[in-house]
C-alpha cells in the first residue's frame, strides 16, 4: 500500500528516515537497480534523488530481503526478482531515466544456480508458486482445448462417412469415385487427428517436467487450426 503524504516525493534524507536505513545504503540500492536498467528514481535539476511512493515500496522490498536474507541475497539477484515481480504480476511500478513507466529491457536470462539460490528465498519462491500455477492453467486448458478438438474431429469424421454411405446405397454407378474419396478423406482426418494426439503428449510432457525446468523451456507450439 502507498505511503500517503502531503507531497508527491521526499529528499534521500526523509526517505532513509521512511525506510529506517542509512541514506549511503539507500543510495547504493538505487544505484544498483540503475546500473541493472531495472528502475530510475527521479532527480531534480541538483541531480539530488526524488522518492515517490512507489520508490519507497521498492526500496522497502529490498530492506525486507535484505533482513530476511542478509549477505545470500546479491543486488543482481534483487534487481532480477524485482523486474520479474512486476513484469508478472505488477508488484512495482518502473520508472526509465525519462520518467515513463515502461519495464525496462529484460536483465539476462537466469541459470541453473540463480534459480537454486532464489528459490531459497521466501518472496521469491511465493512469486513462483504463483507463476507456475498459472503457466500450469494455461496449459492445462490448452491440453483441454485440443482434446475436444480430436473428439469433434472424430465426430465430423464418422458423420461424414456415413453421409458418403448414405449417398452411395443411391447410385451404384458412382460407387467406386465415393469409395475414394472416403478413403481420402478418412487418411486425411486420421493424420489430422494423429498431429492433434501428439500435440497433447507433448504438452503432458511437458507438464511432467519439474517447474524449475519449465521455467527454461517454452511449451510446445500448437499448430493452428482449420
Amino acid at each position: 500500500m502507498a505511503i500517503q503524504r502531503e507531497v508527491p516525493f521526499v529528499t534521500l534524507g526523509d526517505a532513509s528516515e521512511i525506510l529506517g536505513t542509512p541514506q549511503p545504503t539507500l543510495r547504493g540500492w538505487a544505484d544498483m537497480l540503475e546500473n541493472h536498467g531495472v528502475h530510475f528514481v527521479k532527480r531534480n535539476e541538483r541531480k539530488e534523488r526524488l522518492f515517490y511512493d512507489t520508490d519507497i515500496e521498492i526500496f522497502k522490498f529490498i530492506k525486507d530481503q535484505k533482513e530476511v536474507h542478509g549477505r545470500k541475497t546479491t543486488g543482481e539477484d534483487l534487481a532480477r526478482m524485482i523486474y520479474d515481480m512486476a513484469n508478472e504480476t505488477g508488484a512495482f511500478e518502473l520508472r526509465k531515466p525519462d520518467g515513463e513507466f515502461p519495464l525496462p529491457i529484460p536483465a539476462p536470462q537466469l541459470t541453473y544456480v540463480d534459480m537454486d539460490r532464489l528459490m531459497q528465498q521466501d518472496a521469491f519462491r511465493e512469486w513462483f508458486v504463483a507463476l507456475n500455477q498459472e503457466m500450469n492453467k494455461e496449459t492445462l486448458e490448452k491440453i483441454d482445448s485440443l482434446e475436444k478438438q480430436v473428439v469433434l474431429a472424430k465426430q465430423e469424421q464418422i458423420q461424414k462417412i456415413e453421409t458418403l454411405e448414405q449417398q452411395l446405397a443411391h447410385s451404384k454407378n458412382e460407387q467406386a469415385v465415393k469409395i475414394d474419396k472416403i478413403i481420402e478423406h478418412q487418411e486425411k482426418r486420421d493424420r489430422e487427428t494423429m498431429a492433434h494426439l501428439k500435440q497433447s503428449l507433448a504438452l503432458r510432457q511437458y507438464m511432467a517436467l519439474p517447474a524449475w525446468k519449465r521455467m527454461f523451456k517454452s511449451p510446445p507450439e500448437m499448430d493452428a487450426q482449420e
